[in-house]
């Protein structure tokens, strides 16, 4: 009877030490890029293939150690910089080539970004913790007439070359994208649920003397506004970090 008890003490300690051990890719190459160019490339793809990255795959061409930082952690490229502090000058001008498959094609997106701070842990010992800071930004808040949002469907207009068009979609989204478009964290603030069509045309926020600005087109358009003041800001602090192992 001991015997048989032992057993399943065994069994039950290798099932919990498999389910706490933190997701890892299946197959992972990571080696120093021979391009020549600073173009780059980074991305995932769960569930099904995303362009020319199988399902299950996160592949970087040309990537640097801030790029794949910023898919690990999903924080936007144009402020990976921004938000990513306490790394070298090697980890933006040494360039990699990743080619990583999880084991389960179909893992989710989350799954994969865990997988790939593993392996970040694994090649380039990277440590790090989170701080909040307060950064200039902006806040989108509704405008003292009030929001005027489309619903779906309802927003439509000539063909025209479209600087923003956001579909079935939240506040929130439309913040990241103001974000990008700005280089600064827009915060949303506007307490509004729902999912609406934004559309923003090229036109109609040139910056020459005759077109309206993007704080304007935003208020005029939506009932929206842009408010600059110091905004909550998530920064990734780097706590050590080496070149990475060889492959």
């Amino acid at each position: 009877m001991s015997r048989i008890v032992a057993i399943v003490v065994v069994v039950l300690s290798t099932v919990l030490t498999a389910q706490q051990r933190p997701p890892a890719f299946e197959v992972a190459s990571l080696k120093p890029s021979r391009s020549a160019d600073s173009a780059w490339a980074m991305g995932c793809a769960n569930g099904g293939p995303v362009g020319k990255i199988p399902a299950g795959h996160c592949v970087g061409t040309n990537v640097s150690l801030l790029h794949l930082i910023a898919q690990a952690y999903g924080l936007p490229s144009f402020s990976a910089a921004q938000r990513v502090s306490g790394l070298s000058g090697w980890a933006s001008s040494t360039r990699f080539d990743l080619n990583a498959k999880a084991e389960n094609a179909a893992a989710p997106e989350p799954e994969l970004r865990l997988m790939l701070r593993q392996l970040l842990a694994h090649r380039f010992r990277l440590r790090l913790h989170e701080e909040v800071k307060r950064v200039d930004g902006y806040a989108l808040i509704a405008s003292k007439g009030g929001p005027r949002l489309k619903k779906i469907g309802e927003q439509k207009g000539p063909a025209q070359a479209v600087a923003l068009a956001l579909r079935a979609t939240n506040t929130d989204t439309l913040a990241n994208a103001l974000a990008s478009r700005l280089g600064r964290p827009v915060v949303n603030r506007t307490s509004i649920t729902g999912d609406y069509d934004f559309r923003i045309t090229s036109e109609s926020i040139s910056q020459d003397t005759t077109g309206a600005s993007l704080f304007t087109v935003i208020e005029e358009q939506f009932g929206l506004k842009l408010e600059p003041q110091k905004v909550p800001l998530t920064v990734l602090v780097v706590d050590y970090v080496e070149q990475p192992t060889a492959n």
